[in-house]
């Protein structure tokens, strides 16, 4: 089995119309924007809510979008089908993930064009988006791994929701109680730090660890997949 654009394109249009009819799936798309909506409100634009718009997209759509569209294949035992077929499992992943990546990027457009942010190092901050996509997107692999139905993917979506979509309710917490201090190596917390610095300096700090996130949620969800579905 070689790498195949048209099988990419092929599961890419299948899962579109699947989550077009979908509507439980496809309305978390709504959270971040009414989110953004509600901080376009406010006097002055933070950097505390532009994080909490970009994470809140990211987890809401990409990290739940991914696992809802893995676990509903293996509820409906397609999964294991799909993977039978002439596909690769880098052709079912790369077109699911294609769907997930292009819901969140235009959930996250249009998530601060309503905030009105003014994005500043436009090459920079994109690598970052990018990066930290990565993160979510594999997050939602491995929930989607990991779980056997869509319901059981969204109860488990609803801490990894708080955790890394909504930092802003537990950063008072963090001055609070000096245990918690941990949360601020979360990828959601270091992005926030990462747009706090842009305009004066570019800090890779923040770079590295959410490379380290992403490197290792990738390798965890690659032996979830290796014990599950090469058995």
């Amino acid at each position: 089995m070689t790498f195949s654009m048209k099988r990419i394109y092929a599961i890419f249009q299948k899962d579109l119309k699947e989550l077009y009819r979908n509507l439980f799936v496809s309305s978390t798309i709504i959270l971040p924007i009414m989110m953004a909506f509600m901080m376009s409100q406010a006097e002055g634009v933070t950097t505390a809510s532009v994080t909490l718009v970009i994470t809140l997209s990211f987890a809401a759509v990409g990290t739940f979008v991914q696992s809802a569209m893995i676990a509903e294949e293996k509820e409906k035992n397609t999964l294991r089908s799909l993977m039978m077929s002439p596909a690769s499992t880098l052709d079912i992943m790369a077109g699911k993930s294609l769907v997930t990546f292009v819901m969140t990027l235009a959930t996250l457009i249009v998530s601060l064009l309503i905030v009105g942010y003014s994005i500043q190092e436009p090459v920079w901050m994109t690598g970052m988006l990018l990066l930290l996509l990565v993160f979510y997107i594999t997050l939602g692999t491995l929930i989607g791994l990991l779980t056997r139905t869509l319901i059981e993917a969204s109860v488990v979506l609803m801490p990894i929701l708080l955790l890394f979509g909504m930092n802003v309710t537990f950063e008072s917490l963090m001055v609070s109680y000096e245990f918690l201090s941990f949360l601020e190596y979360l990828p959601n917390y270091q992005i926030q730090l990462f747009i706090d610095d842009l305009g004066q300096r570019i800090s890779l700090k923040p770079a590295f660890i959410i490379g380290v996130w992403t490197i290792m949620t990738l390798i965890v969800t690659i032996g979830v997949y290796k014990k599950k579905f090469t058995r």
